[in-house]
Protein backbone atom coordinates (compact mmCIF):
# COMPACT_ATOMS: atom_id res chain seq x y z
CA UNK A 1 0.00 0.00 0.00
CA UNK A 2 1.56 3.62 -0.87
CA UNK A 3 2.17 6.11 1.82
CA UNK A 4 -0.61 8.29 2.99
CA UNK A 5 1.91 10.83 3.91
CA UNK A 6 3.13 12.79 0.21
CA UNK A 7 6.44 12.78 -0.20
CA UNK A 8 8.73 15.46 -1.85
CA UNK A 9 12.46 14.92 -3.43
CA UNK A 10 14.12 18.18 -3.18
CA UNK A 11 17.30 17.56 -5.62
CA UNK A 12 19.79 20.34 -4.59
CA UNK A 13 23.41 20.86 -3.91
CA UNK A 14 23.17 23.78 -1.82
CA UNK A 15 22.42 22.82 1.99
CA UNK A 16 20.81 26.04 2.86
CA UNK A 17 18.25 25.95 0.05
CA UNK A 18 17.34 22.29 0.99
CA UNK A 19 17.02 24.03 4.42
CA UNK A 20 14.95 26.91 3.21
CA UNK A 21 12.70 24.58 1.18
CA UNK A 22 12.23 21.64 3.97
CA UNK A 23 11.50 24.41 6.57
CA UNK A 24 8.64 26.34 3.76
CA UNK A 25 7.27 22.96 3.60
CA UNK A 26 6.91 22.27 7.34
CA UNK A 27 4.56 24.94 7.53
CA UNK A 28 2.15 22.71 5.74
CA UNK A 29 -1.14 22.13 7.45
CA UNK A 30 -0.96 18.38 5.88
CA UNK A 31 1.31 15.63 5.86
CA UNK A 32 4.51 15.83 3.74
CA UNK A 33 7.66 14.28 3.86
CA UNK A 34 11.44 15.73 2.31
CA UNK A 35 14.17 13.54 1.09
CA UNK A 36 16.93 15.07 -0.22
CA UNK A 37 19.46 14.68 -3.14
CA UNK A 38 22.14 16.06 -3.66
CA UNK A 39 22.72 15.89 -7.52
CA UNK A 40 20.90 13.63 -10.39
CA UNK A 41 23.05 11.22 -9.53
CA UNK A 42 21.05 10.90 -5.59
CA UNK A 43 17.84 11.43 -7.45
CA UNK A 44 17.55 8.70 -9.92
CA UNK A 45 19.11 6.08 -7.07
CA UNK A 46 16.24 7.56 -5.19
CA UNK A 47 13.64 7.20 -7.70
CA UNK A 48 14.66 3.78 -8.43
CA UNK A 49 14.70 2.88 -4.87
CA UNK A 50 11.14 4.56 -4.42
CA UNK A 51 9.87 2.19 -7.68
CA UNK A 52 10.91 -0.80 -6.16
CA UNK A 53 9.52 -0.14 -2.32
CA UNK A 54 6.47 1.46 -4.07
CA UNK A 55 7.18 4.73 -2.59
CA UNK A 56 7.54 7.23 -5.57
CA UNK A 57 7.63 10.75 -4.83
CA UNK A 58 4.61 12.93 -5.36
CA UNK A 59 6.95 15.72 -6.21
CA UNK A 60 10.28 16.62 -7.15
CA UNK A 61 11.73 19.89 -6.82
CA UNK A 62 14.79 20.12 -9.05
CA UNK A 63 18.41 22.81 -9.12
CA UNK A 64 19.53 23.15 -12.23
CA UNK A 65 23.58 23.16 -11.70
CA UNK A 66 24.76 20.66 -9.71
CA UNK A 67 28.03 18.30 -9.69
CA UNK A 68 28.09 14.96 -11.24
CA UNK A 69 24.45 15.24 -12.95
CA UNK A 70 22.93 18.59 -13.54
CA UNK A 71 18.81 19.06 -13.81
CA UNK A 72 19.15 19.10 -17.75
CA UNK A 73 20.68 15.54 -17.51
CA UNK A 74 18.44 14.33 -14.61
CA UNK A 75 15.24 15.27 -16.18
CA UNK A 76 16.21 13.79 -19.20
CA UNK A 77 16.64 10.42 -17.26
CA UNK A 78 13.69 10.69 -14.95
CA UNK A 79 11.56 11.27 -18.31
CA UNK A 80 13.01 8.20 -19.86
CA UNK A 81 11.33 5.80 -17.25
CA UNK A 82 8.02 5.30 -17.96
CA UNK A 83 7.02 4.27 -14.14
CA UNK A 84 8.19 8.00 -13.68
CA UNK A 85 6.32 9.83 -16.10
CA UNK A 86 3.81 10.72 -13.71
CA UNK A 87 5.95 12.52 -11.15
CA UNK A 88 5.28 16.18 -11.69
CA UNK A 89 8.83 18.10 -11.58
CA UNK A 90 9.44 21.87 -10.82
CA UNK A 91 13.00 23.16 -11.67
CA UNK A 92 13.61 25.86 -8.80
CA UNK A 93 16.72 27.49 -9.65
CA UNK A 94 18.89 30.23 -9.54
CA UNK A 95 18.84 30.60 -13.92
CA UNK A 96 17.07 32.92 -15.27
CA UNK A 97 17.96 31.91 -18.71
CA UNK A 98 15.26 31.85 -21.08
CA UNK A 99 16.79 29.28 -22.74
CA UNK A 100 16.49 27.09 -19.57
CA UNK A 101 13.34 28.06 -18.79
CA UNK A 102 11.89 27.60 -22.68
CA UNK A 103 13.95 23.73 -22.30
CA UNK A 104 11.98 22.98 -19.20
CA UNK A 105 8.73 24.17 -20.01
CA UNK A 106 8.85 22.79 -23.51
CA UNK A 107 8.78 19.35 -21.56
CA UNK A 108 5.90 20.33 -19.27
CA UNK A 109 8.14 21.00 -16.12
CA UNK A 110 7.43 23.80 -14.33
CA UNK A 111 10.42 26.48 -13.69
CA UNK A 112 11.03 28.46 -10.70
CA UNK A 113 14.25 31.15 -10.84
CA UNK A 114 14.94 31.52 -6.69
CA UNK A 115 14.25 34.94 -5.25
CA UNK A 116 16.67 36.41 -3.49
CA UNK A 117 14.47 37.76 -0.43
CA UNK A 118 13.15 34.64 2.31
CA UNK A 119 9.34 35.47 2.13
CA UNK A 120 9.12 35.01 -1.75
CA UNK A 121 11.41 31.79 -1.40
CA UNK A 122 8.82 30.78 0.81
CA UNK A 123 6.13 31.21 -0.78
CA UNK A 124 7.06 29.73 -4.09
CA UNK A 125 7.64 26.63 -2.85
CA UNK A 126 4.15 26.78 -1.04
CA UNK A 127 3.24 27.41 -4.51
CA UNK A 128 4.88 24.61 -5.57
CA UNK A 129 3.14 22.04 -3.72
CA UNK A 130 -0.18 23.09 -5.81
CA UNK A 131 1.86 20.49 -8.17
CA UNK A 132 1.98 17.54 -6.27
CA UNK A 133 0.29 14.26 -6.33
CA UNK A 134 -1.64 13.30 -3.36
CA UNK A 135 -0.98 9.66 -2.09
CA UNK A 136 -3.19 6.75 -3.64
CA UNK A 137 -4.14 9.20 -6.58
Amino acid sequence: MPPLTATILCVDDDEDDLYFIREAISTQPYPLRVDEAHDGWEAMSYLENALATNALPSLVIMDINMPRMDGKQAVKKIREYEAFSRIPIAIFTTSSNVTDRKHFENQGVHFLTKPFDYKTFTRQIIDLLALYTPPNA
